[in-house]
């Protein structure tokens, strides 16, 4: 009797991991599983362990180009250069240039609790698999 209750428990257990490993791999349960691991490796990237980051994604090329846009709007200056990415459009050119295919771009942004002890970061990743592999920052204090 006990190896017959064992045995169905085994079965049960089993079936219910390859149930919840089909229910995590939907598309929106694997996206919000990549830009977890992208906040955590945005802490990494930029050494701030204690700070927790978001992130909004993935956004296409011209997204966030009209995103920088609007920005710069937003502060018009007779010095910043009207271009994506004002003064560091030589640098968002560099980025693009080294994009392949199935690159993604993310928002990012450090938490409330950063920028009021002015360490706070926000921009852009381009992100490879699941590697960032390089960013743009669009605003630090």
């Amino acid at each position: 009797m006990r190896i017959m209750v064992v045995c169905l428990v085994t079965i049960a257990a089993a079936s219910c991991h390859e149930q919840v490993g089909r229910l995590g791999s939907t598309s929106s349960g694997s996206a919000v599983d990549k830009k977890a691991t992208l906040c955590a490796k945005l802490g990494d990237h930029y050494d701030l362990p204690d700070v927790t980051f978001e992130v909004r994604g993935p956004l296409t090329i011209e997204e966030v180009e009209q995103e920088s846009l609007d920005q710069l709007d937003k502060v018009r200056r007779a010095d910043i250069p009207v271009r994506p990415f004002g003064f560091e459009g030589e640098k968002w050119a560099r980025i693009k240039s080294r994009c392949r295919a199935g690159d993604e771009f993310y928002f990012f942004t450090s938490d409330e609790r950063s920028w009021s002890y002015l360490s706070g970061t926000r921009g852009y990743i381009v992100v490879r698999g699941m590697d960032i592999i390089d960013a743009i920052i669009t605003g630090m204090n």
